[in-house]
């Protein structure tokens, strides 16, 4: 397979002129047209409606991207709730077979997580992992490890409230 050399490149830029293309990276995008644009870690970018303003014109025609990990109940949370323009995608920890652990004979699943065995139709291997690491540090398996987006919404970022409290 071929692979094409950039012309030039610097820390924002690769330009392929083979393909006529280049490879821009930065925080917005106000003009041009965009053919394919990826937003990284877009709950963490300050000011991100601005950003969206700036960038969404220059990319209407584009395949838009967006990744990131949850940054508590802020203006990104209000974006996953109501913002229709995007395909929301969440991928579970349970769906991660690294995310298992074979569970002893007598294991039995905490009451507090109970509902996600019965809701997601779990196994016991992969409750155990989860289980032994919430034990441990419940806040942090949340975050981490979400099973669903509220878990990964109210555990992380600052968190005010009782997590449990909101949960429930």
């Amino acid at each position: 397979r071929h692979k094409p050399k950039p012309k030039y490149d610097n820390r924002n830029e690769y330009y392929f002129p083979e393909l006529n293309s280049k490879i821009k990276i930065t925080l917005d995008s106000r003009s041009g047209t965009l053919t394919d644009c990826h937003v990284s870690e877009w709950a963490f970018i300050k000011d991100f409606r601005d950003m969206l303003r700036a960038t969404i014109p220059a990319a209407e025609q584009a395949d838009i991207t967006v990744e990131t990990t949850a940054n508590g109940m802020n203006e990104f949370k209000d974006f996953w709730d109501n913002d229709d323009r995007f395909e929301k995608m969440f991928f579970p920890r349970f769906d991660q077979e690294e995310y298992q652990e074979q569970a002893p004979k007598w294991y039995v699943v905490m009451d507090e997580l109970k509902y996600l065995q019965e809701r997601y139709n779990l196994t016991d291997n992969q409750l155990y992992r989860y289980e032994t690491r919430y034990k441990a540090d419940k806040d942090g398996t949340l975050q981490e490890y979400p099973s669903e987006p509220i878990d990964a919404f109210i555990s992380s970022g600052r968190p005010f409230y009782d997590l449990q409290a909101i949960r429930d």
